[in-house]
């Protein structure tokens, strides 16, 4: 057996991608990712579909369906997933979704379509009338 290169796990990975996609197509689901990881013996595939219950409901994915079970925990539950909210910088942002392995800043927003993470504090300092807290790091 030849050994596995980066070149090959990438051609690889791009009709990997195309088969998967077109298996879900088939059985009305979605592909979220599909991730691959190799070494010189070996090829790791995982992949995340979700499917849609009809052809009017969304595809909820892991995270959007995270923040709705866990919101109330982290004090949360007064925010709605999809709610805009103005956070320290100023600027809106979307409420989509949660990490919860994600301790320092779980919490996902959306602005001009890029998601962020964000801390539960920035959150929560947001929709309670005050953008007191840290700082959102990373958004620009």
């Amino acid at each position: 057996m030849n050994p596995m290169t980066k070149e090959k796990a990438a051609a690889l990975n791009r009709d990997l991608q195309v088969a998967i996609a077109s298996i879900a197509g088939r059985h009305g689901m979605l592909i979220r990712s599909c991730v691959l990881s190799y070494g010189p013996t070996f090829v790791r595939i995982r992949a995340e579909i979700a499917g849609a219950l009809d052809d009017d409901s969304p595809i909820a994915d892991s995270a959007a369906v995270d923040f709705d079970n866990h919101a109330a925990r982290i004090g949360l539950g007064h925010v709605a997933r999809g709610e805009p909210v103005k956070l320290s910088d100023g600027r809106t942002y979307t409420v989509i979704g949660f990490k919860p392995r994600a301790k320092a800043r779980p919490v996902i927003v959306e602005r001009d379509g890029k998601q962020y993470m964000v801390p539960v504090a920035e959150i929560a300092a947001a929709t309670r009338g005050g953008a007191s807290g840290p700082g959102v790091g990373g958004v620009a």
